[in-house]
């Protein structure tokens, strides 16, 4: 027979196909995705966490987070206004995503124990992916903060802990004239991957022309003598409306200084 599901765990299956597990602490209540390995160690660990949290635990019964225990310290700070009224909602999703692993291996750990040396440990651990690194020394800061403040801890173990150091590379490669050909090749006209390439581009053609129309209207105006003066800056206002705030802090030579670099870089044909 198989074995019953533990209370409040509930199975989905998205469209594509995959199996997800979600636990829902009242019987109306918000789901919360469990994101470890079904069947695993740390699977069962996050369940419990999270039916605690609920107010219910593997066996049904009532349980709450130890008092003094990390868990517990993140469960008075989600009840304070530094939580619900100083965090937007996609903040407050975002760091409970990422304390929901710490909370897996250590919620049942003193809060005091906590130090800076926990801290460095757990950002080098992330060190391979330093935006999550970054993600979590945010959530363990607001929560310490938050401690330090309501005098639950003497010192703030993130304070000092520098955030890891972004890496550094060249960024995403330029595409070349080949690249284009290759994705309009494999992306036929009609396609939604199609569109995604072709609408910025149309947008950025048509910007660029129009700069270099009213940008050929300044010289025009210009070179007119004192009586074109007017029809320049009436043309400067156009660009400064045309371009936001860029233009707003330009003056005339930066237009020209643009659109001769816009020339250059498209070879003198900008049709």
């Amino acid at each position: 027979m198989p074995h019953p599901r533990p209370p409040r765990l509930q199975k989905h299956v998205t469209r594509h196909g995959n199996v997800v597990w979600y636990v829902r602490s009242e019987h109306h209540g918000p789901r919360v995705r469990l994101r470890a390995a079904y069947g695993s160690p740390e699977f069962e660990a996050e369940y419990l966490l999270l039916a605690a949290i609920g107010g219910k635990s593997m066996d049904g019964s009532r349980c709450k987070a130890q008092n003094g225990s990390l868990a517990w310290l993140w469960d008075q700070y989600r009840q304070t206004g530094a939580w619900t009224n100083k965090l937007k909602p996609s903040t407050r999703r975002l760091h409970e995503n990422v304390m929901r692993p710490v909370l897996a291996a250590a919620g049942k750990e003193p809060f005091t124990s906590i130090n800076r040396k926990s801290v460095v440990a757990g950002r080098e651990r992330r060190s391979a992916t330093p935006a999550q690194a970054r993600k979590f020394l945010d959530a363990m800061r607001g929560l310490f903060r938050w401690a330090l403040e309501s005098g639950h801890v003497k010192v703030d173990p993130t304070a000092g802990v520098k955030n890891p150091q972004k890496p550094k590379n060249n960024g995403f490669p330029i595409w070349t004239e080949e690249d284009v050909e290759a994705y309009h090749r494999r992306w036929p006209l009609g396609t939604r991957q199609r569109v995604w390439l072709d609408v910025p581009t149309v947008a950025l053609t048509a910007a660029t022309t129009q700069y270099c129309e009213a940008f050929a209207k300044l010289e025009a105006g210009e070179a007119a003598g004192d009586a074109g003066v007017r029809g320049a800056g009436r043309t400067t206002r156009w660009l400064r409306e045309l371009f936001g705030s860029a233009g707003r802090r330009s003056r005339a030579a930066r237009p020209r200084r643009a659109a001769s670099r816009l020339r250059a870089a498209a070879g003198g044909n900008l049709q």
